[in-house]
């Protein structure tokens, strides 16, 4: 079997004509590539190209990095930017293809993986990442599924916040898992869409981490999970892929929060709601704490190191490490109808662990940009740089 011939030797320009006269042993293996290996490499691929479907697809995903420049009805149908994807390999049940997707995800770096359906009132209409459309846009038929994972932040450095930590290890974190999944569905022939901290969102993540069964909705207006409490960032795949889905969790963290209120006493803006209860505020009839987006906002801009605040992640009492302690500490919570559990965890966060007030979180002279707890050595900077560092707390 051959296939293209390989230029003769008089063919070739220097450099190359003198590198191949003085090693034609190299000119006769790259003439053997061209005519003879490849022809018959490609033969094989096609003829073998189901039995290594998968772990093509997994090679194919660690590769990608293109940004979303078009709408889901073209870029979720193509793997780079001209490459179509191929016929849906077929799995064996919903169940197969779930067990998948998340051992999938597992080895790119999620913590927790959800799985369930699409709810048209949580997507955005304005414009959708790669469309001109504006206000009118309904999201695409191919949307059926939804994929929600986490990854946690690297807890020694996040406790610090919020001037001296970042959010930015987790959203690299899961942005790299989010393309590397949603290549790899691609490379399956599925339709995909990635949506995640660096890449963007066309979706609002709270109630689908919820409905794929992560985790509640807390006061601080995020995601308590069992796993990781608040510390973790996530990302999402839209996608037509058929999966077995999974259900919402209740492991008490609603009961929890009408009692601990923790997140809404230490907030620099005073945006968490300090009410009894979540029932008062609801969008499009779904109930939620009130946070109010634009004087957090307004203290993110304000912090120092790292940009942002993160205050409300790191105080939540489920935001802990999982060693026994609060291993136990959350299974008691959970089993107890009673509350009193809550809180007595409660009044001991505040009692044995010492946390500035509110204000002084806040610049000067109002605060000192103070943190939940003190920076781990390696970013603590009179450790290791050899500058002048005039620092703004008035403990030092």
């Amino acid at each position: 079997m051959t296939g293209m011939k390989y230029p003769p030797l008089n063919a070739f320009k220097e450099p190359m004509l003198s590198w191949y006269k003085e090693r034609p042993e190299q000119y006769e293996l790259d003439r053997v590539r061209m005519e003879e290996i490849m022809p018959i490499k490609k033969k094989d691929s096609e003829k073998y190209k189901e039995y290594y479907s998968l772990i093509n697809a997994w090679s194919d995903s660690w590769a990608t990095s293109e940004p979303i420049t078009e709408p889901p009805e073209l870029s979720d149908f193509k793997i780079g930017s001209n490459n179509k994807i191929g016929d849906p390999r077929p799995f064996k049940s919903p169940a197969h293809a779930s067990k998948l997707i998340k051992k999938v995800a597992h080895h790119f770096g999620a913590t927790m993986v959800g799985i369930t359906t699409i709810e048209p009132d949580w997507h955005y209409d304005y414009k959708l990442r790669g469309s001109k459309e504006k206000g009118t846009y309904k999201i695409p038929k191919h949307w059926k599924f939804v994929i929600a994972f986490g990854i946690p932040h690297q807890w020694e450095q996040v406790n610090s916040n919020p001037n001296l930590a970042t959010s930015f290890d987790a959203y690299a974190r899961a942005t790299i898992a989010a393309r590397r999944l949603e290549t790899f569905i691609k490379s399956l022939g599925y339709p995909a869409r990635r949506h995640s901290p660096n890449d963007g969102y066309d979706m609002i993540g709270v109630p689908y981490l919820v409905k794929a069964g992560l985790g509640e909705q807390g006061r601080n207006g995020i995601v308590i999970t069992p796993e990781a409490g608040a510390n973790f960032r996530t990302a999402f795949i839209t996608t037509s892929l058929e999966m077995e889905i999974d259900q919402p969790i209740d492991f008490g963290v609603e009961k929890f929060c009408e009692s601990c209120q923790i997140c809404a006493e230490l907030c620099p803006s005073g945006s968490i709601s300090k009410a009894d209860n979540n029932h008062e505020t609801k969008t499009r009839g779904y109930r939620h704490w009130e946070i109010n987006a634009t004087s957090c906002f307004n203290y993110w801009m304000q912090s120092q190191g790292g940009l942002g605040c993160r205050l409300c992640l790191v105080a939540c009492p489920y935001s802990r490490k999982a060693n026994w302690v609060h291993t136990m500490a959350r299974k008691a919570d959970s089993a107890d109808p009673t509350g009193i559990v809550a809180k007595g965890l409660t009044s001991m966060q505040k009692g044995l662990f010492d946390a500035p007030e509110a204000h002084e979180y806040l610049p000067p002279p109002d605060g000192e940009y103070a943190n939940f707890r003190q920076p781990p050595e390696w970013l603590d900077v009179k450790n290791y740089l050899d500058v002048e560092a005039l620092s703004p707390s008035k403990k030092i």
